[in-house]
This record gives C-alpha cells, structure tokens and sequence, in this order.
C-alpha cells in the first residue's frame, strides 16, 4: 500500500509502515495475488477519480492458529485468510466489490473474481459492521451483492 498512500501525502505514505499496519503475510502471498489486487486497486483509483480500500486479516479460531516470534517476544498470530473491499462512485450510486484469499502462495494467472464474496460474507467471519454510515436500505443491499466480475 506505501507505492499507493504516497497519492495522499508523505504522512499517509509513512504511516502505511507502522506496526499498527502489520500483519505477517507469506513472502509468496504478499509479492503474489495481494500485491496483484493493490496494483488493480491503484488502476481503479487512476480510471475512477477514487476508491475506498478497506482490508485486513481473518484468524478462524477453530482452526488450528500458527504464530510468529522468538522466544521471549510477543507472539503474533498468521492470519488464515485476507479480505478486500473496495467501494467506488459510479455516476451518484455506489460499487462495491468483496473479496477473501486464503493466506497461501495462489499460482498465475491470478483470477480475483474467483475470491469475489459479498460483504456479508466478510462481516460474518470478521466479527466486523462495514458501511455503516449508509442508509439502511442502501447498505443492506450493497452488502449483500456479490457480483459476477470485477470492473
């Protein structure tokens, strides 16, 4: 996200490097699909004036949970999966594409509608109430698409 935050100005270009923004990522899922979708999210933000990115990490914890750190550190749990929306504008009504990896090396070509889930989906396995500032009507319905391609 660095190469997109500079767009916002050198402070939103720093923070994007905090270990308030950290999660631990697979070097082979990191370098692969995730930074596929952050370089499509910069080419919709050129096409589209703006988008809005929200993502983050998903530990299932009734699966077995893997962690990172040294002994006598702070443990850090490996997500299982991570979740992607991004909302546009389109002409007064809003777009909103969903999407969940499993946290794997996932081998070219990257196929992103595959992952394409609806918000629901990712609210119900974060814990988490997105598009909350919408009328009720409009979130309801937005949250529950899960369109058929991506833009």
């Amino acid at each position: 996200m660095k190469h997109i935050a500079w767009r916002l100005g050198r402070n939103a270009d720093w923070n994007t490097h905090t270990t308030l923004n950290a999660c631990p990522q697979l070097y082979r899922f990191n370098a692969g699909i995730w930074l596929d979708m952050e370089k499509l999210t910069q080419k919709w933000a050129d096409k589209y004036g703006k988008v809005w990115v929200i993502c983050g990490p998903v530990i299932y914890r009734d699966r077995v949970i893997k962690y990172i750190g040294d002994p006598g550190e702070k443990r850090i749990p490996v997500p299982h999966v991570f979740f992607k929306i991004v909302i546009r504008e389109d002409r007064g009504s809003l777009k909103v594409l969903a999407f969940l990896y499993s946290h794997k090396a996932i081998a070219r070509p990257y196929r992103h509608a595959s992952y394409l889930v609806s918000v629901d989906k990712i609210e119900a396995v974060t814990g988490l109430d997105f598009l909350t500032l919408l009328a009720d009507d409009t979130e309801n319905k937005l949250e529950k698409q899960v369109p058929v391609d991506i833009w």
